[in-house]
């Protein structure tokens, strides 16, 4: 998809999900989902808001689709080439082809964004609920090689209904288990398994009917059915399978407990928040619509253990001078005083003195915040203009976590921060999870609490990717063993 047409697509969808229904109801854009009820009642918003998703959902099927189909030819040339060992696997063109797939592999995730914003508003922007409908590997492969055409047909068919909507999980990049969400206002979700073909009815009918089944019905059936016996069974293990993975779902939605996280296999409840958390969007929206109506193109917040850089870059501006910028800010700011900066105070200038010290410096990009699906969307961290600004580069934001700046919050929240090493880490927890899931790795070694566990990317995840602020963190990870829902 070419980045004009990726803009245009952005600009169609968005404000079908975030904005429709104020819109469509002319509701003050000050209002808030505690005032909506001032301006019209809850089930004429909601129907308005259903109305809006149900315009977004079709387009961006469509759109994902467009681009994994472009994803899959660029793929094919890809193996291709290596498979007949051509001179293009020495040349710029690989290259080329490989950039492409990047691209369209971040256009979708993009898309997948904005279907996400439509779970997170029917989960109530829970990220426990959302995570609860989490699972490894989910959001691999594409929409073709599933029975997306049921699930669509599905999901019109109850689309009709002006008090429902049938949300496809796999335009999500948030949502693993089942085909399809339903949402009924003031009725609980259900998750729904769309299953397609003859064996899948036999299976239905067997596992739902249980003992009271027909037992000659289900035989004669089973003997019509063309498909070996160890297939048939086998896929009736991924049924039950998948119908004990939505049950624990739900049931943790409906208790906030369940007996282990589907991700790591350990035991997960659900914390409630000490106090209010803290974000600082409000100061980083403000500094966005500065650094948009005033002649300067860079702005910069600084919170407590973040700095977030603002540019709009120049046509001609590469995303590595924009980091470059941003990283020279953030030596400045945190290691070496403007002062002293030596591309000004240096005899000839010499604009090579200072970057071997802060080529390195870690830094985060907002817009990559589509690939962490765990999180608050891009949309709700910014608004609509913005959010479209940054996903098509006409906007960069960047963010730098100061790690020690953090550890000092800690300790003024009289949480005892340490340095775990690599070795330590694998002798005490390596042997619980997988690899995946270590912890971010700081140059002094891994961030550990005494009694409060370690830092993990969850944590670093909320700093950076919705600009929550440390001493928010460090709040939270204060909570009391009795504060837990049981």
């Amino acid at each position: 998809m070419k980045p004009d047409e990726f803009r245009r697509n952005l600009e169609r969808t968005v404000p079908l999900v975030v904005s429709y229904a104020v819109d469509s109801l002319s509701i003050p854009q000050t209002a808030t989902p505690d005032t909506i009820s001032e301006y019209v009642e809850p089930a004429d918003f909601v129907r308005k808001v259903h109305e809006g998703f149900k315009l977004a959902q079709p387009q961006l099927v469509e759109i994902t689709l467009g681009i994994e189909d472009e994803m899959r030819q660029v793929d094919q040339l890809i193996v291709q080439s290596k498979r007949l060992r051509t001179k293009l696997q020495n040349d710029a063109s690989l290259q080329e082809l490989k950039t492409k797939v990047a691209v369209l592999r971040y256009q979708r995730s993009a898309f997948r964004e904005v279907a996400n914003l439509m779970a997170w508003m029917f989960f109530g922007m829970e990220r426990v609920h959302i995570k609860a409908m989490m699972k490894k590997g989910m959001g691999h492969g594409y929409l073709r090689d599933r029975n997306i055409d049921s699930v669509v047909t599905y999901a019109k068919q109850i689309n009709v209904d002006p008090d429902s909507f049938a949300l496809i999980t796999d335009i999500t990049s948030c949502l693993g288990i089942g085909d399809g969400i339903l949402f009924r206002f003031s009725h609980p979700l259900t998750i729904v398994e769309v299953k397609e073909g003859r064996v899948n009815e036999w299976i239905g009918e067997a596992l739902t009917k249980g003992q009271s089944a027909d037992i000659d019905k289900l035989l004669d059936g089973l003997l019509q059915l063309t498909v070996s016996p160890d297939k048939i069974m086998n896929q009736m293990a991924r049924n039950v399978r998948q119908l004990e993975t939505v049950h624990a779902a739900t049931e943790y939605i409906r208790t906030d407990r369940t007996d282990k996280d589907s991700l790591t296999g350990l035991p997960r409840r659900a914390v409630e928040p000490r106090s209010q958390r803290e974000y600082l969007l409000e100061e980083v929206n403000a500094e966005i619509k500065k650094v948009k109506e005033e002649e300067w193109r860079r702005g910069f917040v600084n919170g407590d253990c973040q700095i977030v850089g603002i540019i709009r870059p120049s046509p001609k501006e590469s995303a590595f001078v924009s980091r470059m910028d941003f990283r020279h800010y953030v030596y400045h700011t945190t290691k070496v005083p403007f002062r002293s900066c030596q591309y000004v105070t240096s005899v000839p200038k010499n604009a090579t003195l200072e970057f071997a010290d802060y080529r390195d410096l870690p830094i985060y990009s907002l817009k990559e915040k589509v690939f962490i699906p765990s999180h608050f969307p891009l949309f709700a961290i910014l608004d609509m203009e913005s959010s479209i600004d940054l996903l098509t580069d006409a906007l960069r934001i960047y963010v730098y976590f100061d790690i020690d700046m953090f550890w000092n919050i800690c300790e003024h929240f009289g949480i005892s921060p340490r340095w775990i090493s690599v070795k330590e880490y694998r002798r005490t927890f390596g042997k619980r999870l997988p690899r995946i899931f270590d912890p971010p790795l700081f140059p002094k070694g891994y961030l550990g609490f005494e009694g409060h566990g370690v830092f993990m990317h969850g944590l670093l995840f909320s700093l950076v990717y919705e600009l929550e602020t440390g001493a928010s963190i460090a709040n939270q990870l204060q909570v009391e063993p009795e504060r837990r829902k049981s």
